[in-house]
């Protein structure tokens, strides 16, 4: 059994409806369905209401005190072994690129230097992305939350340097017309 599953056993034994319940503890019918259907985690404030309402016994309440995401250190350490790989894998090919790089700028004009930035960049920052998308999923959702003005920083720097670059081109079409 779920959490979920034991509240709503608890609901439906006790004899309230979804709503009935939900106006009691103070939050919307929408938001108990999600709990009970596990759709939103049981935070510490509801459980302590509920706590209030139903009568646990030990194994239903050590089910509903366990944190919602647990990780097994093996399972962290397999994880983290995995990223030092990858980060390993990029940066032995940051290093052939810069060798790639260095030895163009030797032997090319302007043009190809703009092309391999523009190619050495799309790579690391595609990377990178990858790499914020993965541990934003590991994150529980306190840390997710925690994680948002990051984010939305990394937003507008990104559509600041995307700006830039947009009217750099707008200034040469104009100028070519």
């Amino acid at each position: 059994m779920n959490k979920g599953e034991i509240l709503k056993e608890k609901r439906i034994t006790i004899g309230y409806t979804q709503k009935s319940l939900a106006d009691k503890i103070g939050i919307s019918n929408k938001h108990l369905s999600d709990i009970e259907c596990s759709r939103k985690p049981l935070s510490q404030k509801l459980l302590n209401k509920f706590k209030l309402i139903f009568n646990f016994n030990d194994k239903e309440l050590k089910i509903l005190e366990k944190p919602e995401r647990e990780y097994d250190t093996f399972e962290l350490d397999l994880e983290i072994k995995r990223k030092k790989e990858l980060l390993l894998q990029i940066e032995a090919e940051i290093k052939f690129k810069r060798l790639e790089f260095e030895k163009l700028e030797r032997t090319s004009g302007i043009r190809s230097k703009i092309t391999w930035s523009s190619i050495e960049i799309q790579k690391i920052v595609g990377s990178k992305i990858i790499e914020i998308v993965n541990l934003y999923s590991l994150a529980n959702r306190a840390n997710q939350q925690e994680c948002i003005p990051a984010l939305k920083q990394l937003v507008i720097y990104l559509d600041t340097f995307s700006q830039k670059i947009k009217k750099m081109i707008l200034e040469r079409e104009e100028i070519d017309l």
